[in-house]
């Protein structure tokens, strides 16, 4: 269901009549994958090092959940500029759906994560 939801940000997207709105959710895709991918490389590379410890180099000193601040850029950017793309208000409300539903799903999972680390880490 959700994935059928995100077509709608996407279908407006590809037809915006603003083609600057939709070159903004590209770079701000593009940000958030590279930040991903920067932070996952930097995890690895910490865990291979230190197992047992966490990893507090590079964009990890920063922020503690770095993949999902960049999730959470991810699809706000998508949700803003779709919402902007969109031909009517009540299709903005559609395109907002499940990119917010995705923000929603990962400040709960960062909720969820940080007890379990709180745990694992004392």
């Amino acid at each position: 269901v959700l994935l059928a939801l995100y077509a709608a940000p996407i279908r407006f997207l590809a037809n915006a009549p603003r083609p600057r709105v939709t070159v903004f959710a590209g770079a701000a895709a593009a940000v958030a994958l590279a930040v991903q991918t920067v932070a996952d490389a930097q995890k690895f590379l910490a865990k291979r090092r230190a197992p047992d410890r966490p990893c507090t180099t590079g964009l990890w000193r920063v922020s503690r959940h770095v993949n999902y601040a960049a999730d959470v850029v991810l699809h706000g950017a998508v949700a803003a500029a779709a919402a902007l793309s969109a031909p009517s208000a009540a299709a903005a409300l559609l395109a907002v759906l499940a990119p917010l539903m995705m923000v929603n799903i990962v400040l709960s999972a960062t909720e969820s994560l940080d007890g379990r680390q709180r745990l694992a880490y004392r």
